[in-house]
């Protein structure tokens, strides 16, 4: 509705890795409640300093080696974090667009607006068009990826809860 599709992008990346470390913190403590007075303590242990520090690349590899995530889940996110994820957080515009086709046929007439000319250009290289293709791609894919993570969401949530409360 406010069209801040490339807002919303750079957001849900920050929602998905977020995710991504609680429910590995989730998990290691087993879904348990730890009482406030035991929140320092517990919560700068080694185990989770590392689940903090850790890289996307880790984060995914972790959730599914506990089963937090199945294997498409982790091919999906493995997609995600090398176009969309690193794409927008480092803004590199050929990751974004990796899926699209390096260069574009643009036509242009002469000054006489006699002969056409059609010129191939790598638009991935070109600032303007750059900018140009990534809005497009936000509008696009925005609202999916939002959904995608929203779903996730919940997989991992239903993954936790199965994997520990049948103990």
């Amino acid at each position: 509705m406010i069209k801040a599709y490339s807002a919303s992008i750079t957001l849900t990346n920050h929602i998905l890795e977020r995710l991504l470390k609680l429910a590995l913190i989730k998990d290691e403590l087993k879904l348990e409640r730890i009482n406030f007075e035991k929140w320092n303590e517990t919560y700068t242990a080694d185990k989770f300093e590392e689940i903090n520090n850790s890289t996307m690349f880790d984060t995914i590899k972790k959730c599914h080696e506990r089963k937090l995530i199945d294997d498409e889940e982790k091919e999906h996110l493995t997609y995600i974090r090398q176009s969309i994820r690193n794409g927008f957080s480092h803004y590199t515009p050929k990751a974004i667009l990796k899926d699209n086709y390096d260069t574009k046929t643009f036509t242009l007439r002469d000054r006489n607006h006699n002969e056409i000319k059609k010129i191939e250009m790598n638009y991935k290289d070109i600032p303007i068009f750059q900018s140009h293709y990534i809005d497009q791609f936000t509008r696009e894919h925005a609202l999916e990826y939002f959904d995608y993570v929203f779903v996730l969401i919940n997989s991992i949530k239903n993954n936790l809860m199965i994997k520990h409360r049948s103990c």
